[in-house]
Parts: structure tokens; C-alpha cells; sequence
């Protein structure tokens, strides 16, 4: 229910600026669910051995490895789209990328500056759904990166980025 939302709160930020219908967008955000056995499909490890808080550190290592690998991935795909052979420089700058990893109750937000291959992901923000108290605080928190990624997709309007898409079936004057 989570992840269905954040998505669809995605599309309608991309309907806001006109785009969700007739274009394709070059992807600047992961929403994925991480169930809890998701880290002993990476690693097996007998039961005996590993208590509660180490199998819940084998999880963290694990939801954040692979949030890492997706982030770096789509980074250097930003980065080889634009680059420009001729000048040896970037046509524009590649955005910063955002991850949401929706865990149970918990949505963790993490970012990458796409820019630099060198730099580090990381983690802005662990939102507790559950809290009732910051209901608030927390559609904040989930708001604001997507309405960052729009605001970018929006002001870059690069070809190479937003892309019509064939047989649309828009027509402005109808």
C-alpha cells in the first residue's frame, strides 16, 4: 500500500507538469519494498548461531547494499546519457536520485548525487509510518523529495530525458 502510493503521488507530480500522458521519463527515483527475509536470499546463515540483532543487522546491510547498487546503476546511466563526447563535459548536470525503501511500517529515504560516481549515498530520513502524532511531518518527508525530483524533470526539459512518446494520441488543438 505504501510503495502503490508514493507512486502514484510520483505520477501526479509528472501529470502537474504535464507530462505523465504523452512522455517518457528518464527514471530519477526507486520505491522498493523490502520484505524481512529479503537478506537471507543474499546470504544463508544458520539459525543457532545468529540471534535477533544480528540477523536484524545482516537485514540493514542488506536492504542498504542493494539500494546502493540500484542508486550507482542509475547514476551511471545518467551519467553516459549526458555526457558529450565533443566538449569531455556533462550537456547538463545529472540530478540527484532518490530512493525510497518502504520496510513494513518504516519508509527509509535515501539520495545520490549522480554527478560524482565517487560520492557516497545517503540516508536523509527513517520514516515511521505508525506514528500517528507526525502524520504530518511524514507526508512531508515523502512529499518534498518527489515534488525535488518534478522540479528537476520540469526545469531540465532535456531531449534526452523527457522523450515523446510514439503514437501518443495528444492533440493540443482538439
Amino acid at each position: 500500500m505504501i510503495v502503490k502510493t508514493i507512486k502514484q503521488y510520483y505520477r501526479w507530480a509528472l501529470r502537474d507538469i504535464g507530462l505523465l500522458e504523452n512522455y517518457k521519463v528518464k527514471q530519477t527515483m526507486i520505491v522498493k519494498c523490502y520484505y524481512p527475509g529479503f537478506h537471507e536470499k543474499q546470504k544463508q546463515f544458520d539459525d543457532d548461531i545468529i540471534d535477533g540483532e544480528e540477523r536484524q543487522q545482516e537485514f540493514t546491510e542488506a536492504v542498504t547494499t542493494d539500494l546502493e547498487r540500484r542508486l550507482k546503476t542509475l547514476g551511471e546511466s545518467w551519467r553516459k546519457l549526458l555526457w558529450n563526447q565533443r566538449t569531455k563535459d556533462y550537456t547538463i548536470r545529472p540530478p540527484t536520485l532518490y530512493a525510497f525503501a518502504v520496510i513494513q511500517h518504516i519508509v527509509m529515504l535515501v539520495s545520490l548525487d549522480s554527478a560524482d560516481e565517487n560520492k557516497p549515498f545517503v540516508i536523509l530520513d527513517q520514516i515511521a509510518l505508525n506514528d500517528r502524532g507526525a502524520w504530518l511531518w511524514n507526508a512531508l518527508s515523502i512529499a518534498i523529495p518527489i515534488n525535488l525530483v518534478r522540479d528537476t524533470i520540469h526545469h531540465t526539459r532535456h531531449p534526452k530525458v523527457v522523450v515523446l512518446r510514439e503514437n501518443a494520441g495528444y492533440d493540443p488543438d482538439v
